[in-house]
């Protein structure tokens, strides 16, 4: 058990996980370790990198305090879409991912914390919550519950769906073409014409 007490404001740590023999990452951080920024502290940020060559998931076991921003760069995913682990940030302001796994990115979020997700392996996004949420992803996207702009973008060769519910503005793209969408419930679909919005 690790308990990290930071002072002042824009704190940097870098939490980069081991790989073992056999291509697992190793954890560097595990539920019983704590990160703490001081009490009314600004700017923190942990980095976390994962550079394993077994398809795995990444969560944050690690008990944060006063920590503002993550970013997570990582070969695998940010959860699993459709799988029993989702990415849990609800306590943050911003979070950052890079992905390049193929289970896809399925990441939970406050309506207070801003989230930009790239997931460049093959299967897609999945974002609940969130403020801000910006998110390109090589799949189907779905985000559910944004409170500010949402701004997605499906890279993939499709078909592929990208669905939105909520945001008070929203832009999609499929392909290379943009699409401005009312608030509400929209699908853009790879499925039929580039651009199509379909309200239901």
């Amino acid at each position: 058990m690790d308990t990290v007490t930071l002072t002042g404001n824009n704190n940097v740590l870098n939490a980069v996980l081991g790989v073992d023999a056999s291509g697992h990452s190793v954890a560097t951080l595990n539920a019983f370790d704590s990160i703490k920024g001081a009490a009314n502290s600004t700017g923190n940020t942990l980095n976390i990198a994962d550079s394993s060559t077994v398809a795995q998931v990444d969560v944050i076991p690690a008990t944060l305090s006063n920590i503002q921003t993550v970013g997570l760069t990582t070969t695998d995913n940010a959860g699993s879409v459709g799988g029993p682990t989702v990415f849990d940030v609800s306590g943050l302001t911003n979070l950052t991912v890079q992905s390049a796994g193929n289970a896809g990115d399925d990441i939970k979020a406050a309506t207070t914390t801003n989230v930009t997700d790239t997931a460049s392996g093959g299967g897609g996004a999945t974002i609940s919550g969130g403020n801000a949420v910006t998110v390109k992803a090589n799949g189907s996207i779905s985000v559910t519950g944004a409170a500010g702009a949402v701004a997605v973008t499906d890279a993939g060769a499709g078909p592929n769906t990208i669905t939105v519910q909520g945001g008070t503005t929203v832009s999609a793209a499929a392909g290379a073409v943009p699409t401005p969408l009312r608030r509400g419930f929209f699908m853009l679909s790879r499925n039929g014409p580039k651009g199509q919005a379909i309200t239901t």
